[in-house]
């Protein structure tokens, strides 16, 4: 079993993104509760059997769930899905493709609101970089004033 942080944080979130719950998931792939909560959790390791079929399930290769973040590279978890899209007619060949549809519009609202995050703190970033450098301004020109040079004293 290779040892590394990814495979806690990809079970969860693919089960996230497929809206599922922990006992949801566990029904799908045959384990209980427990078992997604402690490999979640990083708890437990799950076996290679159990990975594949996790894999298979959310229709990601088995690689990625062990060694990529795919929280970060979302891109393979959504061209993989869309590969596997249910027929043109809109209706799943098989129980297992139910995931399919609801889990691109997932993705999708999911990389909008990281986006919107992401420009949001920058945002809040460079508005306080701006009061830091207005209040440095200020405090320049009040010891402009009072003819005092701190840096004369070092």
């Amino acid at each position: 079993m290779v040892d590394n942080n990814f495979i806690p944080s990809n079970i969860r979130f693919l089960r996230t993104i497929a809206g599922l719950s922990q006992e949801q998931l566990a029904k799908k792939v045959d384990l209980n509760r427990g078992n997604i909560t402690s490999y979640e959790r990083g708890v437990a390791k799950p076996a290679i059997e159990t990975l594949k079929r996790l894999a298979e399930f959310f229709k990601v290769e088995l690689v990625h769930i062990i060694q990529t973040d795919l929280t970060q590279n979302i891109g393979l978890v959504q061209s993989k899905n869309q590969e596997a899209a249910p027929p043109s007619n809109g209706v799943p060949s098989s129980s297992s493709d139910n995931i399919i549809p609801s889990l691109t519009p997932s993705i999708s609202s999911m990389l909008q609101e990281v986006t919107s995050y992401e420009v949001k703190q920058r945002e809040v970033f460079y508005q306080n970089v701006a009061r830091i450098a207005n209040s440095l301004e200020r405090i320049e020109k009040s010891l402009e004033k009072l003819d005092y040079n701190p840096l004369e004293e070092l």
